[in-house]
C-alpha cells in the first residue's frame, strides 16, 4: 500500500467520519479505502478509527496521529504545489514564447500579451482570450464561446481588432 494514499484516506475518513464518503471522495472502492487504513493500523500496531456500521471516530491514538498527519500532508502538498508551478512556468517560457514572434509577424492586427502564472484564471471574469492549462480541467476554468458572446464579446480574433487579444498559461 502507499504510504502517502493511505495517509490521505485517513484524514478523509476524519474529517468526513466515514470510510465510504473518504472513498468516494479520493476515487477508490470502499474496500480499498479500508484496506488503506488497516495497512496503517498494521504498520503503526494500533487502531486509529473506531468503527460501526453506521459511525467513524477517532481513537485518542488517532486523534493524535491526526494532526500530525494534517500538518505533513499539508507540506507535501505545498512541496508539490511549488515544483508544479515551476514548471507550468518554464513551459510557458519554453514551448509557447517563443512561438510568439512568428505568430506575431503573420497577424499584425492581433494585439498579444502573455501571462505566466500559478493561479486559476477564470477566463471570462479576467478577459482572457485564451488559456494554456497544464493540469486537468475543472468546472471553474472552463470558458464557452457563448459565454463570450453573451457579453457581446468576439470569438474570433479576425472578427475583432479593436481590442487586444490575451493569453494566459495557468494551473487548473
Amino acid at each position: 500500500m502507499n504510504r502517502i494514499t493511505s495517509l490521505r484516506v485517513f484524514a478523509r475518513a476524519a474529517a468526513t467520519g466515514s470510510l465510504s464518503a473518504a472513498a468516494r471522495q479520493l476515487d477508490m472502492s470502499p474496500a480499498m479505502a479500508a484496506k488503506h487504513v488497516n495497512a496503517l493500523e498494521a504498520r503503526l500496531g494500533v487502531k486509529l478509527l473506531h468503527r460501526s456500521t453506521r459511525r467513524l471516530a477517532l481513537t485518542d491514538a488517532g486523534a493524535s496521529y491526526l494532526d500530525a498527519v494534517q500538518r505533513i500532508l499539508a507540506e507535501l502538498d505545498e512541496a508539490d504545489a511549488a515544483a508544479t508551478s515551476q514548471r507550468r512556468l518554464a513551459t510557458g517560457l519554453r514551448h509557447i514564447a517563443p512561438l510568439l514572434p512568428a505568430f506575431s509577424r503573420a497577424h499584425p492586427a492581433v494585439t498579444l500579451e502573455l501571462g505566466l502564472t500559478d493561479a486559476v484564471v477564470v477566463l471570462v471574469e479576467q478577459r482572457w482570450d485564451l488559456a494554456v492549462r497544464i493540469g486537468a480541467p475543472t468546472a471553474a476554468t472552463r470558458c464557452w464561446p457563448r459565454a463570450w458572446a453573451a457579453r457581446g464579446w468576439s470569438t474570433s480574433p479576425a472578427s475583432s481588432s479593436a481590442r487586444p487579444w490575451r493569453a494566459v498559461i495557468c494551473r487548473c
